[in-house]
């Protein structure tokens, strides 16, 4: 979905925000080329209260990741 949405539609960025503590998440999406850029202390209002989110991004511009092209040209 990824490579649909950043080579056949030309999104230039998509971004995740997933919580610190969600380690399974954050490999994941290291491991399909997103790169962490921070986090956003109380972004994100869960039940009673803000929770911090860590944000990942890919842009269409990345180069390869693990020997992969993230989008293919």
């Amino acid at each position: 979905m990824t490579t649909w949405a950043l080579r056949d539609l030309g999104v230039p960025r998509l971004q995740l925000s997933i919580e610190p503590w969600n380690t399974a998440s954050a490999r994941i999406a290291e491991d399909i080329g997103f790169r962490r850029e921070g986090l956003r202390r109380g972004r994100q209002q869960v039940g009673d209260e803000r929770r911090d989110m860590a944000v990942y991004a890919l842009l269409n511009s990345d180069g390869p990741v693990n020997g992969r092209a993230v989008t293919a040209r």
